[in-house]
């Protein structure tokens, strides 16, 4: 057996199956037949193919490895010398991965005469990589919809999933935005594509044929994040409802000329119509008991914008009040607010004002509350009317409700305190007498005025040489406060309206100080006093501590399997974040090692929160850091949003290993770790 071809086989990726050895000679200088012939492939890579003829039907086997990295070829039975070379020159090789190794394959030639004597050779196997186009898929199927004649639309952002990959490149140079269906560039509608410079690109728009054109050398991940940037919109006094179709296009960094990618696109649907938002569910009259508890009047009222978009703006105007009514409503959502009576007090005017979601003005005004506290009853029906607006100007049609008295006898009646404990840190610079309720509400059904009230701290009190508990109030609205140490008693006295004592007793303080503070809870409790009658008793619990208290994690369920292809997987679905002494983080720090290329993250940022992301492909790190002051609970939604996902043809499925910390500005929490597995198609 001879090797005249020099031993090296070359495969250009993408080609034509190649014969492996198509120069091989088999001779038998004494013309013996051949009984058998043996091709063993070292070295195998993904998604390498061997292939043959058996012109001669010769008894034939090919044999896989368990990993696949070896195969062995093996031809049987007595035929010439001629006829084993014949077949062993069919022998072809091919890899069908998308991005396959470059790593040498070796091919080593056996063969046997029927006196059982052996020749062997070997060749090599390269495969040549070829030059692939960047690739773009995932932009959305449904059309965005553009609001095109309303005078406050802003821009509007074309796509937030499409996806950027470039299986040999790691850089694009250049990318392509273009209006092609529906383009508007005239005197009475001006369509616009727009981008704000970032990561190094700039931008150019020519508005002969609508296209934004994205220059400049950056990673494929940021040309991703600068696409998904890109906004359109469209002003004029005659606005064209024609649905207009957006392409993107992408161009490597290949020389002389870049590859372009394919072609996605997303159409824009523009709205014309005007829907103004509706109310819902205004039926009946509301009914206050005398003496009980305030009642919301519209408990059920139902807020809608069909068009999606948010509100700017409430107005509920009541009319035909009578003595001792009283209106108030739980801010949730701390919009701008007044509430106006008129010089006769027989009407009053609640405004509301401040960008907020249709759900949260319905919220917000199902907290409006009513009752009365004149001496006598007046049943008379009172009406309120109730219209909402949205951002671009429109208002509901009105909705009414009617609200009446009917007689009862009752005490004074406190509620709405916090269910949840109040936490004060002492002795620490930052935390000053804290006041205990900033929600309670004081009504009397039968009296406008209250001649005292009282504040006790009822459970754990201290009041020794190593801690002074203390309760404080500054005089106001006619009423004074006399603090009673030996019991910790805080006593209100003086005629004063429920009104005042509501806003009294709301700026009553708690504070601590001394050597040794007792940790743990204090009970503080509320009661009104109209004359001589008690109100119903409120408390609330005060957690005392005295060193801040580092958030804590945990991690239930910490290992994840994601399945390429598949949408991103939320890792971190179950991570549970607690801080006993604080509402409030400042920031997390998610790390990953073992991280792999094309590895991406995903989450859902809709608490507006700063956040840069790092990668090192050499060190096999990544980390996502977000800062920003915001509640547990909102950092708790974000964590549990954060997906996994690769966008390698072949990715890695090397476990990632996960870490997570938070911070509540003074400490970091324990580290919670996980993982994610990573399983192929």
């Amino acid at each position: 057996m001879r090797w005249p071809w020099g031993g090296t086989t070359t495969y250009p990726q993408g080609s034509s199956p190649v014969q492996v050895a198509p120069a091989l000679v088999v001779n038998q200088n004494l013309g013996l037949n051949i009984v058998s012939a043996t091709v063993v492939f070292t070295n195998l890579q993904v998604g390498d193919r061997i292939d043959f003829n058996n012109p001669f039907a010769l008894q034939r086997s090919l044999v896989l490895s368990p990993d696949e990295t070896t195969a062995t070829l093996t031809f049987t039975g007595v035929s010439s010398a001629a006829n084993y070379q014949a077949t062993l020159r069919t022998v072809v090789f091919s890899c069908v991965a998308a991005s396959p190794s470059t790593t040498p394959r070796t091919a080593t030639f056996i063969v046997t005469d029927t006196l059982t004597n052996t020749a062997n050779g070997s060749q090599t196997i390269n495969v040549t990589l070829a030059n692939q186009a960047p690739v773009l898929s995932g932009i959305e199927t449904t059309p965005v919809t553009y609001l095109a004649n309303y005078p406050t639309s802003p821009p509007q952002i074309i796509t937030n999933s499409l996806q950027v990959f470039d299986a040999d490149s790691n850089n694009l140079t250049r990318a392509k935005v273009q209006i092609t269906s529906g383009y508007q560039n005239n005197s009475s509608s001006r369509d616009l594509l727009s981008f704000t410079p970032q990561f190094g690109l700039t931008s150019s728009f020519d508005s002969m044929t609508g296209t934004l054109t994205l220059t400049g050398s950056a990673s494929v991940t940021n040309y991703r994040m600068a696409l998904r940037s890109v906004t359109f919109s469209s002003s004029g006094p005659g606005a064209n409802g024609t649905p207009r179709t957006i392409s993107f296009t992408a161009y490597d960094d290949s020389m002389p000329t870049p590859l372009a990618s394919n072609t996605v696109t997303r159409n824009v649907n523009m709205q014309l119509t005007v829907a103004p938002p509706t109310l819902s569910s205004l039926n009946g009259t509301t009914t206050f008991i005398r003496g009980g508890s305030p009642v919301p009047i519209a408990s059920t009222i139902g807020v809608n914008q069909p068009l999606g978009l948010d509100l700017g703006g409430a107005v509920v105007t009541f009319t035909n009040l009578q003595p001792g009514d009283h209106i108030d409503f739980h801010n949730l959502f701390a919009l701008n607010r007044s509430l106006v009576y008129s010089p006769d007090m027989t009407s009053a005017t609640l405004t509301l004002s401040g960008y907020a979601t249709p759900a949260q003005y319905q919220t917000t005004l199902q907290t409006v509350i009513f009752w009365n506290v004149a001496g006598n009853l007046f049943t008379a029906p009172r009406t309120a009317t109730f219209v909402v607006t949205d951002t671009i100007g429109q208002s509901s049609a009105p909705g009414v409700q009617n609200f009446t008295v009917a007689p009862s006898n009752q005490p004074p009646v406190l509620s709405g305190i916090e269910q949840t404990p109040l936490v004060y840190q002492a002795n620490h610079p930052e935390f000053p007498p804290q006041p205990i309720t900033s929600t309670l509400l004081v009504t009397d059904p039968g009296r406008e005025n209250l001649t005292s009230a009282k504040v006790q701290i009822a459970g754990g009190y201290q009041n020794n040489s190593a801690g002074h508990d203390v309760l404080t109030f500054v005089n106001q609205s006619g009423i004074t406060g006399v603090f009673n140490a030996a019991t910790g008693t805080m006593t209100l006295t003086g005629l004063s309206s429920v009104s005042n004592y509501r806003s009294a007793l709301r700026s009553v303080t708690f504070s601590s100080s001394g050597p040794n503070i007792s940790r743990g809870i204090r009970l503080v409790t509320f009661t009104a006093f109209d004359d001589t009658t008690p109100s119903n008793q409120v408390a609330r619990n005060i957690i005392v501590t005295t060193t801040n208290a580092s958030p804590v994690l945990s991690w239930l369920n910490p290992v994840s399997l994601y399945v390429q292809g598949a949408p991103p997987v939320l890792f971190a679905a179950r991570v549970q974040v607690a801080d006993v002494d604080s509402t409030v983080l400042t920031g997390a720090t998610i790390s990953f090692t073992n991280w792999q290329v094309g590895d991406r993250l995903s989450f859902f940022n809709q608490f507006a929160l700063q956040h840069t992301f790092t990668e090192d492909l050499v060190a096999h790190t990544a980390s996502l850091t977000i800062t920003g002051s915001t509640s547990v609970a909102n950092y708790q939604t974000i964590l549990q949003s954060i997906g996994f996902y690769n966008v390698a043809g072949v990715p890695s499925t090397t476990t990632r290993n996960v870490s997570i910390i938070v911070n509540d500005g003074f400490s970091n929490s324990n580290a919670v770790t996980g993982s994610i597995n990573l399983r192929r198609l």
